[in-house]
Protein backbone atom coordinates (compact mmCIF):
# COMPACT_ATOMS: atom_id res chain seq x y z
CA UNK A 1 0.00 0.00 0.00
CA UNK A 2 2.79 2.43 0.94
CA UNK A 3 4.70 1.58 -2.26
CA UNK A 4 1.56 2.20 -4.35
CA UNK A 5 1.00 5.60 -2.73
CA UNK A 6 4.64 6.55 -3.21
CA UNK A 7 4.43 5.50 -6.85
CA UNK A 8 1.32 7.63 -7.38
CA UNK A 9 2.98 10.63 -5.74
CA UNK A 10 6.06 10.15 -7.94
CA UNK A 11 3.91 10.16 -11.10
CA UNK A 12 2.06 13.31 -10.00
CA UNK A 13 5.35 15.03 -9.15
CA UNK A 14 6.89 14.03 -12.48
CA UNK A 15 3.93 15.48 -14.43
CA UNK A 16 4.03 18.71 -12.43
CA UNK A 17 7.79 19.10 -12.91
CA UNK A 18 7.48 18.37 -16.64
CA UNK A 19 4.85 21.10 -17.04
CA UNK A 20 6.94 23.57 -15.05
CA UNK A 21 9.95 22.83 -17.26
CA UNK A 22 7.90 23.49 -20.42
CA UNK A 23 6.68 26.84 -19.06
CA UNK A 24 10.26 27.71 -18.10
CA UNK A 25 11.57 26.77 -21.55
CA UNK A 26 9.04 29.12 -23.16
CA UNK A 27 10.03 32.01 -20.91
CA UNK A 28 13.75 31.38 -21.41
CA UNK A 29 13.36 31.17 -25.21
CA UNK A 30 11.49 34.50 -25.21
CA UNK A 31 14.04 36.11 -22.89
CA UNK A 32 16.95 34.93 -25.04
CA UNK A 33 15.33 36.19 -28.24
CA UNK A 34 14.57 39.57 -26.61
CA UNK A 35 18.23 39.88 -25.58
CA UNK A 36 19.37 38.86 -29.05
CA UNK A 37 17.18 41.51 -30.70
CA UNK A 38 18.08 44.15 -28.09
CA UNK A 39 21.74 43.55 -28.97
CA UNK A 40 21.00 44.70 -32.52
CA UNK A 41 21.55 48.37 -31.66
CA UNK A 42 24.90 47.67 -29.98
CA UNK A 43 25.95 45.69 -33.05
CA UNK A 44 24.80 48.50 -35.38
CA UNK A 45 26.83 51.08 -33.46
CA UNK A 46 29.96 48.94 -33.31
CA UNK A 47 29.72 48.02 -37.03
CA UNK A 48 28.93 51.62 -38.06
CA UNK A 49 26.18 50.38 -40.39
CA UNK A 50 22.58 49.28 -40.06
CA UNK A 51 21.81 45.83 -38.73
CA UNK A 52 19.02 43.58 -40.01
CA UNK A 53 17.27 41.07 -37.78
CA UNK A 54 15.73 38.16 -39.68
CA UNK A 55 13.67 35.20 -38.50
CA UNK A 56 13.00 32.14 -40.64
CA UNK A 57 11.19 28.83 -39.96
CA UNK A 58 13.08 25.54 -40.16
CA UNK A 59 11.70 22.22 -41.36
CA UNK A 60 11.91 20.71 -37.85
CA UNK A 61 9.64 23.42 -36.39
CA UNK A 62 12.42 25.49 -34.86
CA UNK A 63 13.17 29.05 -35.98
CA UNK A 64 16.49 30.70 -36.72
CA UNK A 65 17.01 34.39 -36.02
CA UNK A 66 20.06 36.11 -37.42
CA UNK A 67 21.71 39.53 -37.18
CA UNK A 68 23.31 40.81 -40.38
CA UNK A 69 25.41 43.96 -40.76
CA UNK A 70 24.09 45.83 -43.81
CA UNK A 71 27.53 45.79 -45.39
CA UNK A 72 26.31 46.85 -48.84
CA UNK A 73 24.06 49.63 -47.42
CA UNK A 74 21.09 48.34 -49.41
CA UNK A 75 18.61 48.57 -46.52
CA UNK A 76 17.55 44.97 -47.13
CA UNK A 77 18.98 41.61 -46.13
CA UNK A 78 21.23 40.02 -48.73
CA UNK A 79 23.07 37.07 -47.11
CA UNK A 80 25.51 36.95 -50.03
CA UNK A 81 26.60 40.59 -49.55
CA UNK A 82 25.90 41.31 -45.86
CA UNK A 83 27.97 40.11 -42.91
CA UNK A 84 26.42 37.61 -40.48
CA UNK A 85 27.03 38.84 -36.92
CA UNK A 86 25.10 36.40 -34.73
CA UNK A 87 22.53 33.59 -34.76
CA UNK A 88 19.86 32.60 -32.23
CA UNK A 89 17.91 29.33 -32.50
CA UNK A 90 14.40 29.18 -31.04
CA UNK A 91 13.60 25.50 -30.20
CA UNK A 92 10.83 23.63 -31.99
CA UNK A 93 8.59 23.39 -28.91
CA UNK A 94 8.30 27.20 -28.91
CA UNK A 95 5.70 28.39 -31.39
CA UNK A 96 6.10 31.84 -32.94
CA UNK A 97 2.95 33.46 -34.30
CA UNK A 98 3.12 33.75 -38.06
CA UNK A 99 6.54 32.11 -38.35
CA UNK A 100 6.40 28.56 -36.99
CA UNK A 101 5.03 26.18 -39.58
CA UNK A 102 1.65 24.59 -39.04
CA UNK A 103 -0.26 26.53 -36.43
CA UNK A 104 -0.67 29.84 -34.58
CA UNK A 105 -0.31 31.33 -38.02
CA UNK A 106 -2.51 34.43 -38.04
CA UNK A 107 -1.35 38.02 -38.17
CA UNK A 108 -2.78 40.91 -36.20
CA UNK A 109 -2.01 44.59 -36.01
CA UNK A 110 1.59 45.54 -35.29
CA UNK A 111 3.17 42.17 -35.96
CA UNK A 112 6.82 42.18 -36.97
CA UNK A 113 7.26 43.06 -40.68
CA UNK A 114 7.64 40.04 -42.93
CA UNK A 115 8.00 38.92 -46.52
CA UNK A 116 6.96 35.66 -48.16
CA UNK A 117 4.65 33.03 -46.72
CA UNK A 118 4.68 29.45 -45.45
CA UNK A 119 8.14 27.90 -45.46
CA UNK A 120 9.58 30.95 -47.26
CA UNK A 121 8.32 33.46 -44.68
CA UNK A 122 10.99 35.80 -43.29
CA UNK A 123 10.44 38.20 -40.40
CA UNK A 124 12.73 41.19 -40.64
CA UNK A 125 13.45 44.50 -38.97
CA UNK A 126 16.24 47.01 -39.61
CA UNK A 127 18.13 48.92 -36.90
CA UNK A 128 20.07 51.91 -38.21
CA UNK A 129 23.20 53.18 -36.41
CA UNK A 130 21.10 55.88 -34.68
CA UNK A 131 18.89 53.21 -33.09
CA UNK A 132 15.75 53.66 -35.17
CA UNK A 133 13.68 50.57 -36.01
CA UNK A 134 12.97 50.60 -39.73
CA UNK A 135 10.73 48.39 -41.81
CA UNK A 136 12.60 47.03 -44.86
CA UNK A 137 9.30 46.38 -46.67
CA UNK A 138 8.52 50.11 -46.77
CA UNK A 139 5.22 49.69 -44.90
CA UNK A 140 4.80 52.64 -42.52
CA UNK A 141 2.32 50.83 -40.27
CA UNK A 142 4.37 47.64 -40.08
CA UNK A 143 1.31 45.39 -40.03
CA UNK A 144 1.27 43.34 -43.23
CA UNK A 145 3.62 43.31 -46.19
CA UNK A 146 2.93 45.84 -48.92
CA UNK A 147 4.72 46.74 -52.11
CA UNK A 148 7.92 48.41 -50.95
CA UNK A 149 7.43 52.17 -50.95
CA UNK A 150 10.98 53.29 -51.57
CA UNK A 151 13.45 53.71 -48.72
CA UNK A 152 12.99 52.03 -45.35
CA UNK A 153 10.56 53.85 -43.07
CA UNK A 154 10.57 53.99 -39.29
CA UNK A 155 7.86 51.90 -37.66
CA UNK A 156 5.14 54.02 -36.07
CA UNK A 157 4.60 51.91 -32.96
CA UNK A 158 5.97 48.79 -31.27
CA UNK A 159 5.94 45.63 -33.40
CA UNK A 160 5.25 42.30 -31.75
CA UNK A 161 6.44 38.71 -31.90
CA UNK A 162 4.00 36.44 -29.99
CA UNK A 163 5.45 33.19 -28.65
CA UNK A 164 3.80 30.24 -26.91
CA UNK A 165 4.52 26.57 -26.22
CA UNK A 166 3.33 23.81 -28.56
CA UNK A 167 1.79 21.94 -25.59
CA UNK A 168 -0.34 24.99 -24.78
CA UNK A 169 -1.72 25.09 -28.32
CA UNK A 170 -2.57 21.37 -28.19
CA UNK A 171 -4.28 21.76 -24.80
CA UNK A 172 -1.80 19.49 -22.99
CA UNK A 173 -0.44 22.36 -20.91
CA UNK A 174 -2.35 25.09 -19.14
CA UNK A 175 -3.05 27.78 -18.42
CA UNK A 176 -2.60 28.96 -21.99
CA UNK A 177 0.05 31.65 -21.94
CA UNK A 178 1.93 33.58 -24.60
CA UNK A 179 4.76 36.05 -24.39
CA UNK A 180 4.57 39.19 -26.50
CA UNK A 181 8.04 40.40 -27.42
CA UNK A 182 7.85 44.01 -28.58
CA UNK A 183 10.40 46.12 -30.44
CA UNK A 184 9.89 49.89 -30.16
CA UNK A 185 10.41 52.54 -32.90
CA UNK A 186 13.52 53.61 -30.97
CA UNK A 187 15.19 50.19 -30.83
CA UNK A 188 14.34 48.45 -27.57
CA UNK A 189 13.07 44.89 -27.04
CA UNK A 190 10.90 43.93 -24.06
CA UNK A 191 8.51 41.06 -23.38
CA UNK A 192 5.53 40.36 -21.15
CA UNK A 193 3.32 37.31 -20.64
CA UNK A 194 -0.43 37.21 -21.20
CA UNK A 195 -3.13 34.53 -21.08
CA UNK A 196 -5.10 33.77 -24.21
Amino acid sequence: MVVAILGLLAVIATVAVSKAIKRQRLEVATQQLAGFIENGFVRAQSAGVGVIVTGVPNADGSCTFQLYADTDNSGTCDPTADTLLATQLVPNDTVIQGLTLGSYDTFGVNTLPFTGSGSTKVLQLYCDPMGRALNPTGDTLATTPQTPAGPDVQIQGPVTISMTHAAMLSGDLGPKLSYDLQVSPIWHAVFAGRKY
